[in-house]
């Protein structure tokens, strides 16, 4: 039986390109959202890019979108991610104005969902901030009570002082009873951060604390590591980690991390605590640094097992990492979480994510220094560990590690205690 064609959709983006926020439509529930979102930007012909330089249009999110440097610095219109939608149900592209997001302070959202952006005391016009008629009661009454030091600070800065009795520029001298509200402590107040990832609700310190325990690189290469709390740092005290480019260059990018040990011949080598905690590194940096960030924590694990690979082609499989995913439940969520850590960190600093080929040169290098360096670094000394059935029965594994023909032979025990599933084919 044919399929029945769905309506043609006028061809409204074409040579269009759109620029979708790693911030919009992001945690988990809402993935089938995103993927609805893109493809309708493809149904109208446009083009889903990465690039802030070419976008003809930005796609923003109320509450989760933060409007840096990096994203103003854009040549295209920074509208709300429903224009798209708007679009497309219409047939017809809506005037951008109604769906722009404007930075500054007198701004006012549209949409029933957004949250209330508050006014300033006042403008260098004088006039009161505008607001569309769906919000004007609301951007009047509720939000001009929810005044704050940081909002007086930032208008007295600009020169334009409140008067002395307290009333707001282009309001009644009745409103001064209503502000005299105490100011919201500012602990109280959320950080953008705390809404970036996908089912996260993790904050600068704990997304810096989870990076600097996944992150942590060994050996020689090991020492780019430090540079990543001091931009985080620089990023919440409202500096620019570059003056000329808030993302991340590539001198404070740490490298990729490398085993400081020879990878183990044997054929299950994530029984090795070692190479589990190096391959939680090597995703995180993945997740934070490169094109994976865009995807699900699940899909950024398969999709960095051949990255792994890439690296070092003589020790592991195409699937390696993700067939010890698959099978060891514990494992899993330590490589989700150290996912979502460097996802985090990619979001609070705006990370500038490398490009395919760039990632490919990357992990060639490291894979070549890995090879050159690799008779001097350490050996693993394996050790069997098995989880006890009910009849008592565990593998056995031996090693024999032999230097200028001495001959070591170590049975391991098996330990009852390890809950982790050592019978794993890679």
């Amino acid at each position: 039986m044919a399929k029945t064609s769905s309506p043609a959709v006028p061809p409204l983006l074409r040579g269009m390109f759109v620029y979708v926020d790693r911030c919009v439509l992001c945690r988990e529930d809402e993935e089938e959202q995103l993927r609805r979102l893109e493809r309708r930007i493809k149904a109208m012909s446009g083009t889903i890019t990465d690039s802030l330089e070419i976008a003809t249009y930005v796609l923003a999110m109320p509450m989760r979108t933060v409007l840096d440097a990096a994203l103003q610095s854009t040549r295209g219109e920074i509208v709300y991610f429903w224009f798209v939608d708007h679009a497309y149900d219409a047939g017809a592209l809506p005037h951008v104005a109604a769906y722009k997001v404007d930075s500054s302070l007198d701004s006012a959202t549209t949409y029933p969902y957004a949250f209330p952006v508050a006014r300033p005391l006042g403008s260098a016009a004088g006039a009161p901030a505008p607001a569309t008629p769906a919000v004007a009661e609301m951007a009047t009454a509720r939000v001009t009570r929810a005044r704050s030091g940081v909002h007086i600070a930032a208008v007295d800065k600009e020169g334009s002082a409140a008067p002395s009795d307290g009333t707001a520029v282009g309001e009644p001298a009745g409103a001064a009873e209503r502000l005299a509200i105490p100011a919201r402590p500012a602990k109280r107040a959320k950080k953008v951060t705390d809404f970036l990832c996908r089912g996260c609700t993790v904050s600068d310190s704990r997304g810096d604390a989870l990076w600097n325990s996944q992150t942590a690189t060994h050996g020689a290469d090991g020492g780019g590591g430090s540079a990543g709390p001091s931009v985080a740092a620089s990023a919440r005290n409202g500096r620019s980690p570059s003056p000329s480019n808030p993302a991340e260059s590539p001198r404070e990018r740490p490298p990729f991390p490398l085993p400081d040990f020879q990878m183990p011949g044997a054929r299950n080598k994530f029984a090795f605590d070692e190479v589990r905690q190096w391959a939680k590194q090597a995703v995180t940096w993945l997740a934070c640094y490169t094109y994976l960030s865009a995807a699900a924590p699940t899909a950024m694990v398969k999709q960095a097992s051949p990255l792994l690979f890439r690296t070092l082609k003589d020790d592991l499989k195409t699937s390696s990492l993700y067939n010890i995913y698959k099978a060891d439940a514990e494992y899993k969520q330590e490589l989700l979480k150290a996912a979502r850590a460097g996802r985090i960190r990619a979001n609070s600093l705006k990370v500038k994510h490398l490009s395919e080929k760039d990632v490919e040169g990357i992990l060639d290098a490291a894979g070549a220094t890995y090879r050159k360096k690799r008779d001097s670094l350490r050996l693993l000394l394996e050790v069997e560990e098995g989880e006890g059935d009910e009849s008592g029965e565990s593998e056995e594994e031996d090693e024999e590690e032999g230097a200028a023909g001495d001959k070591n032979e170590t049975a391991a025990t098996a330990s009852d205690n390890k809950k982790r599933t050592r019978s794993i084919s890679l």
